[in-house]
């Protein structure tokens, strides 16, 4: 998921951490992460 997190780190920069597209993105990752097979 390096993609994803590189992702993020540009939306928390260009932004902001309270941004309603920041705060769906770092859902999103956290769906996909807790959702993974392994």
């Amino acid at each position: 998921m390096p993609r994803e997190v590189e992702v993020l780190r540009i939306v928390l920069r260009e932004l902001g951490a309270n941004h309603p597209n920041t705060i769906t993105i770092r859902k999103n990752l956290e769906d996909l992460r807790r959702n993974r097979q392994p």
